[in-house]
This record gives structure tokens, sequence and C-alpha cells, in this order.
């Protein structure tokens, strides 16, 4: 009680209840701070008296200097007399820490005071300076504990975002409950489930089924790695980006098991959507139009296109960094080629470089159709250089240049010309394609890349080139007597070209080729109408008397409801044949998991 009383007088310093963390033991619990102490336990401590104090008052450090010495009396009058209470009640007192959590302390953001009951002398200990408590120890002469008996209630938590980002070794072991952290944590299992780990993939799952559910539902999760329950309310707009990642990046593998989308466009995808580094990731001006490819070549819809380009993961996501406010775009806007071979605009300005590297930009710009290409604006770049086309072609043929088409005409070289041709060449099978005449996107995105290559663009050689044309070039709406003129315009017969009489000698040879091509194609046409002639006659001979009758008949009157259907005389109609069928492997016995007991001879039918 009179310590109680002692500690009454201090000014600032009064008993209330219902005050979190004034006071507590440090000689059970030395290694934990006030802070870790009061977020544990979030209700007032008290000693062992029960009272709990409360400091507001800038007189605190002053009142307590004259308890210390009042009760440093009190102590040798109590070991004098035996009094065994006072010296229980001193003993409380001095291994206890006091706190003064006011308002004034918490925004002076002063340190904590350690207080010799010898000396008699207080003094700042720096080891514990924080803004957030007013702290002061009193040593007490009983000896600390031994470091392993010591309770450790440090967090062991990363220092840096990117260490949690780590599948292979997370170094999170406890569970903050803080946005930021549930955020990384599910973004280690997004990884982990585009790798493959089975807990990963089934916990992704789960979330993302927590969609169908009501707006009320809020389900959670328990991240294993990190002990981090995950509630669906808790889930963000960015957080739900991350499950249809990875729900996107199993579309995209789906697509490529089935042979619809190539290993380099799954790849570029997948770098893009889970990036390992920053350099993995690419230009947007390239993803896009590796995209928009994907669109004409029907492996994508236009939705999912959107979808995966919103989805792609910026430099800024992957290293880190503060957002930044983005500087103000003024990009120099394209007006006209130079008249002459060279600009006459300064060094070191927008569109200094001479015209045939300013016709390249003009050519790239329109065959990718960009409105920003190479730091300059393209606000009409097809139109422009239609009419440098149309102006040209009329100049070539003797006529004069109309009055609208003059300021676009240009006394263009061989290799400027040659460029003008192969872009009028992809711009108009652009057009085609876009009117349906031509339904193999696969011909323009050939020939564009190796006429305007880009770093991201296929790029073929001559004789691949011809190749690749050839193959594709049969049912795609595309003659193949335009091969030749097309392969005529590679950059491998420019410089030969550019010789006298060079480029009638390499349309000679790419003609014989066409010629050689449609002999070939002729015999292998003439095979396909024997054997389905034969396939008809096979089948007729097959048939019964009835089921002749009725062929027959549907021939004739074109009307398949005057027959019966199924086996009374209706032929029987075959899917198309899918070389990736599952079904083949199963009936030739190929799987790896097909039965033990299965007879692995052919039978009279396969052989």
């Amino acid at each position: 009680m009179a310590i109680k009383s002692m500690l009454g007088s201090i000014p600032g310093l009064r008993s209330k209840k219902g005050v979190k963390t004034v006071v507590v033991d440090v000689t059970k619990h030395p290694q934990r701070t006030m802070r870790q102490v009061s977020k544990e336990s979030q209700r007032p401590l008290t000693m062992d008296t029960g009272t709990t104090f409360k400091t507001t008052s800038s007189k605190f450090r002053s009142g307590l200097t004259k308890v210390m010495s009042k009760l440093r009396a009190t102590s040798q009058q109590s070991s004098s007399q035996g009094d065994d209470q006072a010296e229980a009640d001193i003993s409380d007192v001095m291994s206890a820490t006091l706190v003064n959590e006011s308002v004034e302390s918490f925004q002076q953001g002063a340190a904590a005071l350690v207080v010799d009951l010898k000396a008699g002398t207080t003094k700042v200990d720096e080891g514990t300076r924080k803004p957030a408590a007013h702290t002061m120890k009193m040593e007490h002469e009983k000896p600390a504990p031994k470091p392993e008996d010591a309770h450790h209630f440090f967090l062991d938590l990363p220092k840096a975002r990117g260490d949690i980002f780590n599948v292979e070794c997370p170094r999170v072991k406890v569970m903050p409950q803080s946005a930021e952290y549930r955020h990384d944590s599910l973004i280690t299992q997004a990884y982990g489930a585009f790798k493959g780990e089975p807990s990963c993939r089934l916990l992704i799952q789960t979330m993302a089924g927590w969609r169908r559910l009501p707006p009320t539902a809020n389900p959670f999760v328990v991240i294993d790695n990190v002990r981090c329950p995950m509630y669906r309310h808790d889930m963000t707009t960015e957080s739900w980006k991350w499950i249809q990642r990875v729900e996107l990046s199993a579309l995209v593998l789906k697509k490529n098991q089935s042979r619809e989308l190539s290993d380099e466009d799954t790849d570029m995808i997948l770098e893009n959507l889970f990036p390992d580094k920053a350099s993995s990731i690419w230009q947007k001006p390239m993803f896009d139009i590796n995209l928009e490819a994907l669109h004409n070549e029907h492996v994508f819809t236009r939705q999912q296109c959107a979808l995966i380009a919103r989805l792609r993961i910026a430099v800024e996501d992957l290293t880190w960094t503060a957002p930044v406010p983005a500087p103000n775009k003024h990009l120099p806007t394209f007006h006209a080629l130079p008249v002459g071979e060279h600009s006459t605009i300064p060094a070191g300005r927008p569109f200094s470089a001479p015209r045939t590297y300013q016709l390249a930009a003009l050519c790239e710009a329109a065959v990718y159709n960009r409105t920003e290409w190479l730091g300059a604006l393209w606000l009409d770049a097809r139109g422009t250089l239609a009419r440098y086309i149309e102006a040209q072609r009329i100049t070539d043929s003797g006529w004069g240049t109309p009055p609208d088409l003059t300021p676009y005409k240009r006394n263009f070289n061989t290799a400027e010309r040659r460029m003008l041709r192969g872009a009028a060449l992809v711009l108009d099978l652009q057009r085609r394609f876009d009117a349906g005449a031509v339904t193999e996107f696969a011909v323009i995105k050939a020939l564009r890349g190796c006429y305007f290559g880009t770093p991201t663009q296929l790029q073929l050689s001559s004789q691949a080139l011809a190749s690749y044309l050839y193959d594709r070039v049969v049912g795609s709406g595309v003659a193949v007597d335009e091969v030749p003129g097309m392969l005529l315009l590679h950059p491998d017969f420019d410089d030969e070209c550019r010789r006298g009489g060079g480029e009638a000698r390499v349309r000679a040879r790419l003609l014989e080729q066409a010629d050689e091509f449609k002999e070939l194609e002729r015999r292998r046409e003439e095979e396909v109408r024997a054997a389905r002639a034969a396939m008809r006659e096979a089948k007729i001979s097959a048939m019964k008397k009835r089921q002749r009758v009725a062929s027959k008949m549907r021939k004739m009157l074109a009307c398949e409801s005057l027959c019966g259907g199924g086996e009374h005389g209706r032929e029987e109609e075959y899917p198309a044949f899918n070389p990736y069928d599952e079904k083949h492997e199963e009936e030739k016995g190929w799987r790896w998991n097909a039965p033990q007991n299965r007879d692995w001879s052919m039978t009279e039918s396969e052989q």
C-alpha cells in the first residue's frame, strides 16, 4: 500500500481502469518490448498489486526522481526492520517497467529511460528508441536470465518484399495480418501453381471458385507455408488478377498440347504472365503485334487477347519499384518524307534520319498497323503510304501525276522502290484477308516479318520462306503464281537485283520453282482423285441392292428425306480426321498406361 501511495504522488501518473499496456514484468520476459506485449495481450497489464497507471503529465520525470529517493529510504528501513511485505512491494516496483503512452510522448517520439537505483541517475536507452512508446526501465540487482533460458518472441520477417517472392525457399514463418503480406503470399502461391505444385494449384482452384458464391459469403483458406488466412473479402482487384493469370496459363498450355499454339508463342505469353526476371518481359508494342496475329489466326478470341494484354506483368511489378507519374508524351508527328535522299532537319531532332530510314519506319508502322512506333506518332500510316505508292506507280507508268498526289512524288532509289513494292504487297494481302478472300494469315505474318523484320517477328531466309509459302498456299486464297513475286522482294535478293538484269534472272529461277510445284501438285491431285474413286467403288460394291438404289435416288433427286435413316439406305457420315486424337493411340496400344492384359499384337484389320 505504501508503494501505491508513492506512485500516486508522481505528477501525471494516475490510476485508471481500461488503459492498455502500462506495466509489465521485465524479469520474466526480458526480450519482449512494450509494443509486442501490447499487441499480444490486447488488454491492460497490471502489477501484482492490481493497479493500472497512465501517465499524461509532462512532470513525470521529476516526480519519478523524488519517488526513487523515497524508495531507497524505504528499502533500507524495511531491510533493518525485517518488513517482508514492504520488501515484496519494493521488489515488485523494482522489477517493473513503466510505459508512458501519453499523446505528448507519442508525438515527441521520446526514447526509453534507464533508472539506476544505486547512483540515483537516469539515462536514455539507445537500444529501445522507438517513436511509439516512452518506456522507463529500472535496473534490478537480480542477475539476468541466461540466453538459452530466455524466451524469444522476435518475428523472423523478410526485410524485402522480394524475399517472399521465392517459392523454392520462403523465409516467411509467421502471420502478420497486413494486406501487403497477404498479397505477397498470394503471389507466391500463384507462381507455385504455375510451376505445377499440387498444394498451390488446389489453393488457387479453391479461391477461383469463390466468384460463384453470393456476395455475403466470406470463406477463407490458410496458406500453409506462411500460416496466413486469406478471406474472400480480403481479395483486391490485383489479387483476382493473379487468379486469372493462373487460369490463363492453363488455357495457353491446353492449346499448346492440342497443337493450336506453337511452342514459341506459348513461351512468349507465359514469359509475360509469369516472368522470372525483368529482362524476360517483352516490350508492349511487340507483344501487342503477336497477340493480334494470334487473333487473326483464330487461336484466341478478341476478348481473350484483350485479357492477356491487360494481365501482362509490367517491369515495375517485378522490380518492386515505387510507382511514379509517367511523363507527358509529346511525340513528334510524321507529316511527309524528305524530298531528297537526306533529311533537311538538323541532326538530333525527330525525323533527321535519311529518307530510306524514314520510309522503312513508315512501312513498318503501316504493315503492323501501329499509331505509335519508334518514338513517333503516325496518325494515318497506311493512308499516307498508299499515297506514296500510288504516286510512284503513276510516275513509272509515264502519265502525269495528279495534283492531289504531287506532294507525295519522290525520286526513290532502287532499295526504296523494292521497299514500297513489299509494303504494297502486304497491304493488299491484308485487305483481301479482311474481306475474307485470303484465309491463311500465316502468309501475311511471314511476309511482313521477312520484308520489315522486328526482333519478335518470324524472319526466314529465301529458301525457308519458299518452303513455308508453298506448304500453306494451297487452299489459302493465294494463287501459286503469286509466290514468285513474293519471293522476289526478299532482302536476300537485294544485292543481285540491284545489278543490271539481276531481277529478271531471279524471277526466272523462281518461276521454274513454281512450275515444278504445280507439276507436283497436279500429280498429287490425280492420286487423290483416283483414291477417292477407288474408295467410292469399294463402298458401292459393299452395299446391298436396296442401299445402292437409295444412293442413286439421293443423287438424282438430291433429297435425303425420301430415304430412311441409319441402315435403311442413308450413308454414314464420317467425322473429320484428327491426327492428335487420343483414341488412335488407344487403338494401336501405344499409350503407356494401357491395360497390362492387353494383346499387343496387331489385328487383321490393322495389318
